[in-house]
């Protein structure tokens, strides 16, 4: 009888210890998060007790990667792959891991398409434990050396945007950016590619790429062979027929020069309206300036209209206030 007795103690404390273990290891969800899955759900009658926190990491100030899931809800097993660039999540079942910033919630790829999470931000998560990001490594420098380089020992290469049209993985990326130059030409003259609200400067001597840049693509139909890098300014036309978004990228290299920003800094700053006011007053000169492609601007001309005029000062004073 004892026996028995010491037995079902024994299972008893087994049981206790495992339930204080499961305890010790629950998450507690905090005030922040709650209310921002309230706000994500819009139900304000939503209580800590309705979820479970499967993990809580801070990837850099006030930005924190979590994952939670509704007690008692059952989904499907399905495996998804979401792809941020150079890099890809891949999650076993649902829910999809969150960002939670600013006391707010956004589904991770809505994160770092709003660039709110960068590359240095998906370097860290892929250091933490329960989440499995890891970088994909798509680059194209063998096809580059292999189409220009030849035998030439010295060349430069990188890969500066990797774009992909869906949150799959299955391919290669819909497009590249790249920056490559495998010899130096003789002249050194300034170049320019105006677009639409900004000039793609080029103060360099690179090869093959007129502008430095090259865009690289499965080759479109009808359009070569094998894959190929297109030049910013001869396939000018068809690279923004094909390459979504391709022009909002290159806003953000180093080189794009905003119109309106006309005081030689890289700034635009209330200075440039200023400029763009002694212009219209006769007062100092504007430079015509003509691109790559044969297409005349000035630099002053911030709402792209053609002419100088004091509507310009107003667009570099409407951009400054965010308006």
């Amino acid at each position: 009888m004892q026996r028995v007795i010491s037995i079902v103690l024994v299972f008893i404390m087994l049981v206790l210890g495992a339930v204080v273990s499961v305890s010790a290891e629950d998450l507690d969800i905090s005030d922040e998060l709650m209310n921002a899955i309230r706000e994500l759900k819009n139900d304000e009658t939503l209580s800590k007790d309705d979820f479970n926190l499967m993990y809580s990491y801070e990837i850099s100030k006030d930005k924190y990667l979590v994952r939670y899931s509704r007690r008692e809800s059952a989904s499907p097993c399905v495996v998804c792959e979401i792809v941020m660039g150079e890099y890809k999540m891949t999650i076993g079942q649902p829910p999809i891991p969150m960002i939670l910033y600013n006391g707010k919630l956004y589904e991770t790829k809505v994160a770092y398409d709003e660039g709110i999470i960068d590359y240095d931000d998906l370097e860290i998560m892929s250091t933490f434990e329960k989440v499995s990001v890891e970088k994909i490594g798509w680059s194209y420098e063998t096809d580059f050396v292999k189409t220009y380089v030849g035998s030439l020992a010295e060349y430069s290469y990188e890969e500066v945007y990797h774009y992909y049209g869906g949150n799959y993985l299955g391919s290669s990326p819909d497009w590249v950016l790249a920056k490559g130059s495998v010899s130096d030409k003789e002249d050194c003259d300034t170049r320019y590619l105006k677009y639409d609200d900004f000039v793609l400067v080029c103060n360099e001597s690179t090869a093959p790429f007129t502008m430095g840049y090259g865009a690289f693509f499965t080759p479109w139909d009808g359009y070569g062979g094998g894959h190929c890098f297109y030049d910013l300014v001869s396939d000018f036309d068809l690279i923004a027929e094909k390459m979504d978004g391709f022009t909002d990228i290159l806003k953000e290299q180093d080189e794009a020069v905003e119109l309106g920003n006309c005081d030689g800094d890289d700034d635009l700053s209330v200075l440039d309206a200023t400029q763009i006011q002694l212009v219209v007053a006769n007062l100092d000169t504007a430079v015509k300036l003509t691109d790559e492609r044969g297409v005349e601007f000035y630099f002053e001309d911030a709402d792209s209209d053609g002419e100088i005029s004091i509507l310009d000062a107003t667009a570099v004073q409407l951009k400054l206030a965010k308006l």
